[in-house]
C-alpha cells in the first residue's frame, strides 16, 4: 500500500509542512491498530506522531504534532502511469501520426 505522510510542525514559532511517500512497509514501528483502517479502504487519517509511532524500549516518546496519513490502494498511486494505460496512450499516438 502506497502511503502519503503530511507532517505539521512548529520550528522556532513558524509553521512548516513535510511530506513523504512511499510503501506502508517501509515505515518501522508504526501503530498497526491505527492503520488498520487504512488497509481496508482509501482516504487520509488524521492522527498525531506519538500515536503512529509508539514507544519502545529504543524509541522515546514523540512530540503530539499533528500529521496526516493518506492511502492509496490503485495504480496511480505516486503519480505513476500504469504500463497498459501507457501502451494506449503510445497508439493513439501512432494512430493520429499515421493518419496525416
Amino acid at each position: 500500500m502506497c502511503v502519503t505522510l503530511r507532517i505539521n510542525d512548529v520550528v522556532g514559532g513558524r509553521r512548516r509542512h513535510g511530506y513523504m511517500r512511499g510503501c506502508l512497509s517501509d515505515l518501522h514501528g508504526y501503530n498497526h491498530s491505527l492503520i488498520r483502517s487504512l488497509a481496508e479502504r482509501q482516504g487520509c487519517l488524521d492522527t498525531t506522531a506519538r500515536e503512529l509511532f509508539l514507544p519502545t524500549a529504543q524509541r522515546q516518546e514523540l512530540e503530539p504534532s499533528r500529521l496526516s496519513l493518506c492511502a492509496c490502494h490503485n495504480n496511480l498511486c505516486n503519480f505513476s502511469v500504469s504500463p497498459p494505460c501507457f501502451f494506449i496512450f503510445l497508439f493513439v499516438i501512432l494512430v493520429i501520426f499515421l493518419m496525416r
